[in-house]
């Protein structure tokens, strides 16, 4: 975990900044270690592009992203070198 200090005079503020320390050190790590991440959205495109935006930074931090949705989106899945599973017929 970073230990930085920040001065800040808000405490909320503090407590902002401290998650997004915490979060920047999380997200690091995910690249020391073998992290398979399933996202499964459901719907529509408005709600399936939105975990295609997810995975592809989950990629890029060395995570292995499955999707798992309606076939239509498979073309995607694969341009963007996540696996697939086909969900429903």
């Amino acid at each position: 975990m970073l230990t930085d200090v920040v001065p800040c005079h808000d405490f909320r503020q503090a407590k902002l900044l401290r998650f997004s320390f915490d979060l920047r050190d999380s997200l690091i790590s995910l690249k020391e270690a073998s992290v398979k991440v399933l996202l499964c959205p459901m719907g529509s495109a408005g709600d399936v592009f939105p975990f295609l935006g997810l995975g592809e930074r989950l990629k890029q931090l060395g995570c292995n992203v499955t999707l798992c949705t309606a076939d239509y989106f498979q073309h995607y899945a694969d341009a963007m070198g996540f696996d697939f599973i086909r969900l429903g017929k």
